[in-house]
């Protein structure tokens, strides 16, 4: 087992996100993300105008596969 972290110089903002605005990706996806993304996020300025959206990505997994990666 390998430990890692991440150091980061600024966080410029924490959003806690509703459930319900969560596209969760399952193994039923019609594309290719090698696991590595868990879902998309709808982000929401206001009550009912979208802003954006923003990719959850599996952080255990997109790290443990660059550690794997490099021992190779």
């Amino acid at each position: 087992m390998v430990l890692a972290g991440i150091i980061v110089d600024e966080v410029y903002s924490v959003n806690v996100v509703p459930e319900e605005d969560i596209e969760q990706m399952g193994e039923n996806t019609s594309y290719d993300t090698s696991g590595f993304i868990k879902g998309i996020i709808k982000v929401k300025k206001g009550e009912d105008k979208e802003e954006g959206l923003v990719i959850w990505l599996d952080m255990e997994k997109v790290l443990g596969d660059l550690i794997y990666k490099h021992q190779e």
